[in-house]
């Protein structure tokens, strides 16, 4: 008495199941493709606007292999900064919290999946044992200038050391001394660089 069992079936399973996977592949390729193509005509058109304000140079690089992702998270932050917003869009950027106390700052880092760490100025890691940066002429001019260094140093770009720039000297005044005393304020990774960025195209 022969099997009922179909041999075959399996095999063609197998073929069924692979022609699936590519075909679906080859078509989250092809939105890939073009999800990319219609972002860089989105940027061509928005060039010369993105550049009068200072920000060519933060826009992700149309050739990365990560472009779309970029670019989104990018244009969640560009629109997330212009209407004011300092929290972070993405679940990946980093949060920095400062704290204004009666006579010091405080301030924390939190990466993601990790719990908050102090954040201490290089010049004064050898000077002090713990992490309060005094609330003085300098203190808070230090502070802004080391958000905005730690956060485009995760982008790959160094900032030179604190000299007093006009940009510290604004986002101090603007953004840090605004804060009531006993109170904080977080700043997303995004916000400080597009702050910076735009500063700067502002007064050139």
């Amino acid at each position: 008495m022969g099997s009922k069992f179909n041999s075959t079936a399996p095999q063609k399973c197998r073929k069924e199941t692979l022609y699936h996977t590519c075909f679906v592949a080859h078509a989250s390729g092809r939105q890939d493709l073009a999800q990319a193509a219609n972002g860089v005509r989105v940027l061509r058109q928005i060039e010369k606007p993105i550049s009068r304000l200072g920000l060519l140079d933060l826009v992700p690089d149309p050739g990365g292999p990560e472009f779309n992702e970029e670019i989104d998270i990018w244009s969640k932050q560009l629109f997330a900064y212009w209407a004011g917003l300092r929290d972070p869009t993405d679940p990946n950027e980093v949060v920095y919290e400062v704290r204004r106390n009666e006579t010091h700052w405080q301030a924390s880092m939190r990466e993601p999946h990790r719990s908050p760490k102090p954040l201490t100025l290089p010049q004064w890691e050898e000077l002090r044992t713990d992490s309060n940066i005094a609330d003085d002429a300098a203190g808070s001019l230090m502070l802004a200038h080391e958000l905005m260094r730690r956060a485009y140093a995760r982008i790959g770009v160094a900032l030179e050391p604190f000299r007093y720039q006009p940009e510290s000297i604004a986002f101090a005044n603007e953004q840090l001394r605004t804060i009531a005393v006993g109170q904080s304020r977080a700043f997303s990774d995004g916000f400080l660089r597009l702050w910076r960025a735009e500063r700067l195209g502002r007064s050139a």
